[in-house]
């Protein structure tokens, strides 16, 4: 009986296309910060800083820091709103208290 000759192919291993860990860890981390950021009525970093609609790095430095410093003052305001109520809440706890155990309470 005679044989037949066989082709030897090799398969190469499927190609799965592997995701791209960074990508996809930077775009994770840009939805978080836009949603922090949303939180305080900014709008997303992405839309306020592009860094492709600048000349240089100069004028992308300048506005970076323009930015950077309206949201530091909106972070400063907001921490500023809960000290001031912190305090109002402990000035109101403690007439509560007081009210508590005077013998009229």
């Amino acid at each position: 009986m005679a044989k037949a000759p066989v082709e030897d192919q090799k398969r190469s291993p499927a190609q799965t296309e592997v995701p791209d860990i960074w990508q996809s860890f930077r775009s994770e981390m840009d939805r978080l910060f836009d949603r922090f950021i949303g939180s305080f009525g900014f709008p997303p970093l992405r839309r306020v800083f592009d860094i492709e609609q600048f000349e240089d790095e100069g004028e992308a430095a300048e506005a970076f820091e323009a930015a950077a410093a309206d949201l530091l003052s909106a972070v400063n305001d907001t921490l500023a709103e809960v000290r001031q109520g912190r305090e109002e809440a402990r000035e109101l706890l403690s007439r509560l208290e007081a009210r508590l155990a005077s013998p009229d309470g």
